[in-house]
């Protein structure tokens, strides 16, 4: 029996479960974070970025993830804001940088979604 178990691939998705409520804050605070990202007016000096991004991570539920990526975007805040740059550089870079945590954020939300699949067949 336990070389049966060995020889098992889980091919379920998702990983974890959530409530529908804590879903769907994820898709609201996201929306809301694109169209701060998108307001053509006050966009290039705007705080909420970094404020809404913060609350973005904020909703991880495992410490050890949150932490994580919490240090490295005030790493890459950090280094911007180290930078002698113009505001309309300054935002772009912010903004790449928080496209770059939402993806991180995003990646814990799919394991709760299974949006992403990978399937292995043929392993013998």
């Amino acid at each position: 029996m336990a070389d049966d178990q060995e020889n098992m691939i889980e091919l379920d998705r998702p990983t974890r479960g959530a409530k529908d409520g804590y879903l769907q804050l994820f898709f609201i605070s996201r929306q809301q974070l694109g169209r701060i990202i998108s307001d053509p007016d006050g966009a290039v000096t705007d705080q909420r970025i970094i404020t809404y991004t913060k609350f973005l991570i904020s909703s991880i539920t495992d410490d050890d993830i949150r932490d994580q990526v919490k240090e490295m975007y005030a790493e890459k805040i950090q280094a911007i804001k180290a930078e002698k740059l113009d505001n309309e550089t300054r935002h772009e870079k912010m903004v790449d940088a928080t496209m770059d945590v939402l993806g991180d954020v995003t990646a814990f939300y799919d394991e709760f979604l299974g949006i992403t699949h990978r399937l292995k067949v043929g392993i013998a």
